[in-house]
């Protein structure tokens, strides 16, 4: 997973290109694309709101809300929502998007 959160050191141009480039070199390496953890506002602010990774990096949304609203980047769904940084057992609170089948795919790349 690529977790892009934070502050915006590069341009919007630079940093597609940046998450490009690392996103194809994992597939180089391994034959499946990382997830990418975002917000929608890191996302809309750090990349101008690309769509260049719809198609190929599923979509880990962290969005604090008590739904998930709109994911950023034309993505149509999201793979995964992070919905609270505080979890019973330790951790974050997390949902997956999809089915047991789902999961085991994504899992297993």
């Amino acid at each position: 997973m690529l977790d892009l959160e934070g502050s915006c050191p590069l341009s919007t141009s630079a940093t597609v290109a940046w998450i490009k480039d690392f996103s194809d070199t994992y597939h180089s390496k391994t034959g499946v694309y990382p997830l990418i953890y975002t917000n929608p506002s890191w996302w809309s602010s750090c990349t101008g709101n690309s769509n260049a990774f719809v198609n190929t990096n599923p979509l880990v949304l962290a969005r604090y809300s008590s739904s998930a609203g709109t994911p950023p980047g034309g993505w149509p769904y999201y793979t995964i929502w992070q919905y609270n940084d505080a979890y019973s057992f330790g951790g974050d609170s997390d949902v997956f998007n999809g089915d047991m089948a789902g999961l085991i795919r994504l899992a297993k790349g």
